[in-house]
């Protein structure tokens, strides 16, 4: 899978595709939310969680260790 297929799936799809094929890497907390960042395929995936229920609500693609500095 590609980080455009990724991109174009829906959120359950996506929490899909994280639960059988992602590796976790790191966590923190934004604003409130705790956000989960996977490695998937040759991409990765931050997961916004809801601070009050802790669902997934937004999805975050991208490519590049370069973003992983702020973990």
């Amino acid at each position: 899978m590609t980080l455009r297929e990724f991109t174009g799936l829906t959120l359950a799809a996506k929490a899909e595709e994280l639960e059988l094929w992602a590796q976790p890497v790191a966590e923190k907390v934004v604003k409130g939310y705790l956000v989960q960042c996977y490695r998937l395929y040759d991409f990765y995936v931050e997961v916004y969680c809801d601070p009050v229920q802790g669902h997934p609500c937004r999805y975050q693609a991208f490519r590049g260790a370069l973003a992983l500095t702020a973990y």
